[in-house]
């Protein structure tokens, strides 16, 4: 299977990928892509929180992540999701193997919710993680501005545990 944990030799191309969807589209609200070495500070970061690639003839052409939803305690159950392809790669299904993995994945380190954020409207988004159990959460209206627009970003969610009675952690 192509898909494996991302190793720091891999920033450049993350960097490229991330700087394609931030030059032309509205999927990434940056301005500028990160440069290699805070790529390469995020992927060592992932120790708790998988950070995986889709490597295809020894070249990377996507990548996703967990993150911490939120910094406070009480959400460290939580991680987002963060996922991106080279265009190469859109629409062949490599969306849909590396957030599979990322919820094995998410399960496995204890995970409870798992949220996808992304501006809307994006029907191939939306059906990627609907199709893999995902309900919409709520919609925040025009609260990113890029490419002279204002834009909604929506968020779905998707539990990893059934829910239990509330007791300590």
């Amino acid at each position: 299977m192509p898909i494996r944990p991302a190793i720091p030799a891999d920033a450049s191309a993350i960097v490229a990928i991330l700087g394609h969807a931030i030059r032309t589209s509205v999927a990434h609200f940056g301005d500028i892509a990160p440069s290699e070495a805070a790529v390469q500070r995020d992927i060592a970061q992932h120790d708790t929180h998988p950070f995986l690639v889709w490597e295809d003839g020894g070249q990377v052409l996507g990548f996703a992540n967990l993150r911490p939803w939120k910094a406070r305690a009480a959400y460290r159950w939580a991680a987002e999701i963060g996922i991106y392809l080279a265009p190469s790669a859109q629409g062949k299904g490599v969306g849909g193997r590396l957030v599979d993995a990322l919820i094995v994945q998410g399960r496995s380190a204890g995970l409870r919710t798992l949220v996808a954020g992304m501006t809307l409207p994006n029907p191939s988004s939306q059906r990627l993680f609907e199709g893999r159990g995902f309900t919409a959460a709520g919609v925040f209206p025009q609260i990113g501005h890029k490419h002279g627009r204002w834009h909604d970003v929506g968020y779905w969610t998707r539990r990893l545990a059934p829910p239990e009675p509330d007791a300590p952690a």
